[in-house]
């Protein structure tokens, strides 16, 4: 008899009972979870952010790489081209001032089998941030032979966009009659820099041009050197008014 009471009491422990989660407990995991999507969302937002924000500084160095590059172009091929001034005497197709420059290059941007007529001009934004505008005329089919003639160009595309200031400067001799007049005992004219150049007025070219880039207190300075030798492009119409 004692044995089976003992057997009794043993099978009559209280079983643990399966329960579901509390209120509050399904509160904490609500919780919890809420954080983590929370935490989760704001990283992916930030990392989007960022992703974006770097894409656009990339897109903007490359424009302004491939703008650079572009310049380049058109400034190294710059070529000497000979017109008649309304007076009948010869001069270069080039005028330059601090702001714009308006010359011939031999591989045009927009077509690069002939050479163009362009024009860059530095205007500024409604926000005051400068940049760099290419006009061109191809010169295939079209000749430039004198000062009035009129050029209408036809493209046009933006190199270099909001920058702090842009300008041109130009080194050169002060004309083509003090250059061919300069001697050891007569030093007329002289090679200088100066904000505007005229091929037309001196009846030469520059033997440099430096475009300064300004931008965040930063300076970037391009020296294209030309060939310094153009008047010899001028001995045939000199000659024969010596003749």
């Amino acid at each position: 008899m004692g044995e089976v009471k003992r057997n009794l009491r043993r099978t009559s422990k209280p079983r643990t009972q399966n329960r579901g989660f509390t209120l509050i407990e399904l509160l904490i995991v609500t919780f919890i979870i809420s954080l983590l999507l929370f935490t989760g969302g704001y990283a992916y937002s930030l990392f989007t952010n960022k992703w974006q924000e770097e894409i656009g500084q990339f897109d903007q160095v490359k424009r302004f790489s491939v703008g650079l590059e572009r310049l380049r172009m058109a400034t190294e091929n710059i070529s000497p081209l000979v017109i008649f001034k309304d007076n009948k005497q010869p001069a270069f197709f080039f005028i330059g001032d601090k702001e714009s420059l308006l010359a011939i290059t031999h591989n045009g941007l927009f077509n690069f089998n002939f050479p163009e007529a362009f024009r860059l001009t530095v205007l500024t934004k409604p926000s005051g941030k400068k940049q760099l505008l290419y006009q061109a005329l191809s010169l295939e089919g079209f000749a430039i032979l004198t000062e009035s003639q009129s050029i209408d160009f036809e493209r046009q595309q933006v190199l270099i966009d909001d920058v702090d200031d842009i300008s041109f400067s130009y080194y050169g001799w002060s004309s083509f009659f003090d250059k061919k007049g300069r001697t050891a005992d007569n030093l007329i004219g002289e090679l200088a820099w100066s904000t505007r150049f005229s091929g037309l007025d001196r009846v030469l070219m520059p033997e440099k041009i430096e475009l300064t880039i300004t931008n965040e207190n930063q300076k970037l300075n391009l020296i294209t050197e030309l060939d310094s030798s153009v008047e010899e492009h001028l001995r045939t119409y000199f000659d024969q008014e010596a003749n």
